[in-house]
């Protein structure tokens, strides 16, 4: 780790056939605990905390990005049926439809 970065910084916006690539495990996990860490802060305030919690237990267990579950976490709270997507990567994700 290089001086003054997090474990979770990116030095770069690349992407594979215009997605990110994949997070590799020690970066999940420091990802996964910053997000904790912040919403163990009373100082930071969210949207829906809830919704950002769901959204970290899911992703500790999956193979998929936290913004896909915080997204189909956050329609779930606000009583949708299911969150429609493009992306048939998320069709495995509770509450998700691919159209």
């Amino acid at each position: 780790m290089t001086r003054g970065r997090s474990p979770i910084h990116s030095t770069s916006a690349a992407t594979i056939n215009g997605h990110a690539p994949p997070i590799e495990p020690t970066t999940r996990s420091a990802a996964l605990s910053a997000v904790r860490s912040l919403l163990d802060e009373t100082a930071f305030a969210f949207e829906n905390r809830d919704a950002v919690a769901r959204a970290a237990v899911l992703f500790e267990h999956s193979a998929r990005g936290f913004s896909d579950y915080l997204v189909a976490a956050r329609h779930a709270q606000l009583g949708c049926n299911f969150t429609a997507t493009f992306d048939s990567r998320m069709r495995k994700l509770p509450g998700v439809r691919v159209i």
